[in-house]
Parts: structure tokens; C-alpha cells; sequence
């Protein structure tokens, strides 16, 4: 999502859960394979509460006022994990879960933890871009274990260093960062 931005969902538990479940998986079905972000935000029942299907290759916009306590779910054509303005947008915001599908049918989520996120959004935004230019500072290592052109290569290691950024930020703060490949 752009800027200082958010989306993802989340299971829950009770009746409500099985109806979020489906209507997440209805949105993704949607965006997974377009060119440009599209967001929507769902509450714990699983009403869709706010949507955008105009976003560009790199970003979309939402209204921070429904995000609280809900669930927001978007896509990245590049296939990548969270940015620092997803996470940052997100914790500003109080949502309660993000999810990120990629073109590659990678899920990723971002769920708060019970205690709060334990930081601001602007804290997020530069523990993260710190940890990711760290991280991408060894890109080359990256990079030379994938095959294709340069602008491939170099994709993939935008995509492996923002996973291995959430990894290591979850793991620091208690933030519970899942993925999985849809089948």
C-alpha cells in the first residue's frame, strides 16, 4: 500500500470467522494477479467496509478511520512481503491484522499481538527501513542465486530481503508474521 499505509485480514475465532474467511479469500481471488495494489478492509465478521481498486504498480490508498481493530487484505504485483509503509500505516492505525497477497499466491500476515504493537508507526517505519537497507546492503549474496536478467534477480532480492526484514522485526517484537503459498 502506499505511503505510510496497511492491509491484511485475520482468522479469528467464533461465527464470525468461516464468513471473514470466505469473503478474504473472494478479494484475493480478485487481486492476486493484477498489475496494480487494490485494498479492502474487513471487519471481524467479514463486511467488506472500505475498498479501492485504483492503486498504481506500487501503491494504494485507503482511509486510515476503518482500519482500527479490523482486518485489511491488498495486493503487491511484485510478488514482495510488507513495506515499512504498510507496517507503519498499520500500527498508526490499530488494525488489527494486515495481509498481503502476491502475484505468486504468497500470503503474508501481520497480526497485532494481544499486549499492542508496542511502538508507534513512525518507530516501525524506521526500525524497519533500517533492518531492509541493512539486509539489502547484501543483496549481491542474494542475488547471484537466482538466474534470469538483471531486473528479475534484482526483484527477487527486493522480495527476499523485505521477508527476511519481517522476520526479523516479529521476532524482535513480538509480532506474530506468518506467510504461506496459496494452493
Amino acid at each position: 500500500m502506499g505511503g505510510r499505509s496497511g492491509g491484511g485480514a485475520s482468522s479469528g475465532m467464533g461465527s464470525g470467522s468461516r464468513g471473514l474467511e470466505r469473503a478474504m479469500t473472494a478479494r484475493m481471488n480478485e487481486i492476486q494477479y493484477s498489475a496494480t495494489e487494490h485494498v479492502s478492509i474487513f471487519d471481524k465478521n467479514g463486511k467488506e467496509v472500505f475498498r479501492n481498486d485504483n492503486g498504481t504498480e506500487n501503491s494504494v490508498e485507503f482511509d486510515e478511520k476503518f482500519i482500527p481493530n479490523n482486518i485489511s487484505i491488498h495486493n503487491h504485483p511484485k510478488g514482495h512481503s510488507f513495506s515499512a509503509g504498510d507496517v507503519a500505516g498499520t500500527i498508526d492505525a490499530n488494525g488489527a491484522e494486515m495481509r498481503v497477497i502476491g502475484r505468486n499466491g504468497r500470503v503474508y500476515s501481520l497480526k497485532r499481538p494481544k499486549g499492542g504493537w508496542g511502538m508507534t508507526g513512525e518507530q516501525a517505519y524506521e526500525e524497519y527501513n533500517s533492518r531492509f537497507w541493512r539486509n539489502y546492503s547484501k543483496g549481491s549474496k542474494y542475488k547471484t542465486s537466482y538466474k534470469g536478467d538483471k531486473k528479475t534477480a534484482w526483484g527477487r532480492v527486493d522480495a527476499t530481503v523485505a521477508h527476511t526484514t519481517m522476520k526479523q522485526l516479529a521476532k524482535e517484537f513480538g509480532w506474530k508474521y506468518t506467510y504461506f503459498k496459496r494452493k
